[in-house]
Formats: C-alpha cells, sequence, structure tokens
C-alpha cells in the first residue's frame, strides 16, 4: 500500500515539475522571441535612416511578426515594413518589394493599400520590359532584322497596354517612341517584301509564267502601298512604283501576244460549209507610223463568201489612251488569191492612215475582228507594240 501512495505522488511530483519546466521554457522562448524582434526592428530602423532598403529586406526576413496581443508592436511593425516596400518600389528592387508587399497583404486592413503597391511593381515591371524590348528593337534595325524587330515591337505594344490599364505610370513618351520605330520598321519591312514580290514577279514574267507573275505583282502594289502609308515621299516607294509600271508595261505587251489567234471554224471545215472564214496569219506592221502616218494590216484567211460578205473591224490603240478604228468590207473579188481555187490561202492588206491627232503618239495595240453578215465574230487577232516601236 505504501509502494502504491508513494508511487502516486511521485507521480504528481513529476508531472508538476514537467509543466513547470515546459512553462519556464516557454518564457524562455518568449523573451528570445521579443528579442529577436526587438533587435531585427532596430536593425531595421537603422537601414532605413540609411535609406539601405535591402539590408532592412534581408532583416525583415530574419525578423519574426510583433505579438498579437500587442496592437501597438503590431502598427509600428506594420508602418516599418511598408517603408521597406516603398523603399524596395523606389529602387526598382521589384522581386523584393513584391515579397514584402504580398506579405503585407496577409494583415488585417493592410490588403487595398498592398494590393495598390504591388500593381504598382507590376505596372513597373512592365516598363522595365519594354525598355529592355526597345533595346533590342533598335539593336535589330542596326543588323537589318526588320521582321524580328516588327515581333518585338508588338510585345512592345502589349507590355505598354498593360501599363496604360494599370493607370499607375506616365507612358507618353515611350509610346511616342514606339509610334516613331513602328512607321520605320514596318516601312521597311513592307518596302523589301513589296522588292522581294517585285523580284519574283520578274522571274516569273521571264519563264512567260503569267498567272504567277499576275499574283506576285498584286501583293507587291498591295505592300508598296502599306509602305507609302508609312513614308509617303520615300524614293523608294517611287522606285516600287515604277518598277511595277514596268512590269505591268511588259505584261500588256506580251499577254496579247501570247494570245493565239481565234477562229469560230476549224481549218478542215474550208470547202464543206457554204461560208466560211479561217485567219490563218496576220501582219501588222507599224514601221511606217512615224514616216508616213501609215499602219500596215495584211491578213491570210481561206474565204467562202458566194453572194455574201465578211466585215473585217479593226480598232487601233495608242499610248495616250485614245484610239481609231475602221473597217472593209471582205467578199471573194475584194480578197486577192492566186487562184479561184477556194481551198488556196487568200490575202488582203489595208493601209490605215493615222488620225493628225494621233500621229505623236507610238501605237499600243492593234485588235482586229472579223463578222459575218449577221454581225456574228467569227476570227479575232490582237498584238501589242512596245512603245519604242
Amino acid at each position: 500500500m505504501l509502494s502504491v501512495i508513494g508511487s502516486f505522488f511521485l507521480m504528481q511530483y513529476l508531472e508538476k515539475r514537467k509543466i513547470e519546466h515546459a512553462e519556464l521554457k516557454r518564457k524562455e522562448e518568449q523573451r528570445n522571441y521579443e528579442e529577436r524582434y526587438r533587435q531585427g526592428m532596430n536593425r531595421i530602423r537603422q537601414n532605413l535612416k540609411l535609406d539601405h532598403f535591402l539590408a532592412a529586406y534581408r532583416n525583415f526576413q530574419l525578423t519574426p511578426t510583433p505579438p498579437e496581443k500587442d496592437p501597438y508592436a503590431r502598427e509600428d511593425y506594420l508602418d516599418v515594413v511598408n517603408r521597406i516596400g516603398q523603399g524596395l518600389l523606389k529602387s526598382q528592387n521589384l522581386k523584393e518589394a513584391e515579397e514584402v508587399f504580398s506579405h503585407l497583404r496577409d494583415f488585417e486592413g493592410q490588403r487595398d493599400g498592398a494590393n495598390e503597391s504591388i500593381g504598382r511593381i507590376e505596372s513597373r515591371r512592365r516598363l522595365e520590359s519594354a525598355r529592355l524590348l526597345f533595346m533590342q528593337v533598335e539593336k535589330f534595325i542596326e543588323q537589318n532584322r526588320f521582321q524580328d524587330a516588327l515581333g518585338d515591337l508588338k510585345k512592345v505594344e502589349q507590355e505598354l497596354n498593360s501599363v496604360e490599364n494599370l493607370k499607375f505610370d506616365e507612358i507618353q513618351e515611350l509610346w511616342e517612341r514606339y509610334k516613331k520605330l513602328t512607321r520605320l520598321v514596318k516601312f521597311r519591312v513592307f518596302a523589301d517584301d513589296a522588292d522581294r514580290n517585285i523580284k519574283e514577279a520578274a522571274r516569273f514574267l521571264k519563264g512567260r509564267n503569267i498567272r504567277a507573275t499576275e499574283s506576285a505583282m498584286s501583293r507587291a502594289a498591295n505592300l508598296t502601298g502599306k509602305a507609302a502609308f508609312f513614308n509617303p515621299d520615300s524614293d523608294e516607294v517611287k522606285s516600287l512604283r515604277h518598277r511595277l509600271f514596268e512590269l505591268d508595261a511588259e505584261l500588256a505587251i506580251i499577254i496579247p501576244n501570247e494570245l493565239p489567234v481565234t477562229n469560230k471554224f476549224t481549218k478542215e471545215m474550208n470547202g464543206r460549209l457554204p461560208y466560211f472564214f479561217y485567219l490563218d496569219g496576220y501582219e501588222f506592221d507599224i514601221s511606217k507610223v512615224k514616216s508616213d502616218n501609215l499602219i500596215k494590216i495584211g491578213l491570210k484567211f481561206f474565204l467562202q463568201a458566194p453572194e455574201s460578205y465578211f466585215i473585217v473591224r479593226y480598232k487601233v490603240y495608242y499610248y495616250d489612251n485614245q484610239d481609231s478604228f475602221n473597217g472593209h468590207f471582205l467578199t471573194e473579188q475584194t480578197a486577192l488569191a492566186p487562184s479561184k481555187d477556194d481551198t488556196i490561202v487568200r490575202a488582203v492588206e489595208y493601209l490605215q492612215e493615222i488620225p493628225e491627232r494621233l500621229r505623236s503618239t507610238p501605237v499600243k495595240r492593234i485588235e482586229v475582228k472579223v463578222f459575218n453578215d449577221k454581225d456574228q465574230l467569227v476570227s479575232q487577232v490582237t498584238r501589242a507594240f512596245r512603245r519604242d516601236g
């Protein structure tokens, strides 16, 4: 019994000592905590007095938060931490400032102010990114890498729009810089692409790939127009337009001359129809335009027109966008032939005098159409000439 009683009192004694030891340990930890807090705050104040915000930030990381039951220490702590954050923000230590304000946001009554400061940090971060991109853009421009510069300018626009939406920093000067560089870069991109497409069009034209030529010219014209929007008085734009004009003028020669003579009937139908016309050849001679003001239009054809006729109509186009025209009846009697055999090719020759108002204008194109007595088109040929003849 005595042993049991002794054991009971011993257990109580040991439990009491355990509680006392724990209380002593808690008080010791509390004293250490308060001492760490006091020393940390003193160091932070010294750092702030010297505007050493990064040192204050490091001491802030080592300093515990104030006791929750001490409102004065809590208020002092929040004020000091806010000063650290504002100092870091002012000195462009954005990552550290964001950590400080994120910490402040966890305290009651600090969320709105902390969120505003974090917004300022984001704005500064975007500004810094925009400035770095500007440096890269200017480097690309020096290297004539205008496509890369344009890509980075699009990123600059995104960053500046973000800063503008946050409404913390004035960026009018940066917008002006962006617009100036954008005009320069876009002009170069469009002008270079237009030049490349004009060169492609010239290669396609040389290979007589008309469709590809027209497609490349269309792209080049569109790009030239865009380049002109950014620098309308540029000599380069004038040169691009001149090159396009020359290609277009060459096409105006090549396309008509690539077209074959068209006939409603085939040559094999000659002699099988009561009325028949087939244009077999032609000769357009403009060599006497300057000397005698005459154009020679010669036709070779197969013809059957007993008691009927065909009508030859021809139109001459000039380089000042004017034209002249004439027409003649064509019968078996007016068509020259080496024999009376209708299967033999016939010929006719017209000397067209140029109207006086057009005698100093080069011939651009001659178009000949042949119609039957019902005014139906049966044959056609068009040929173009260069301005210099």
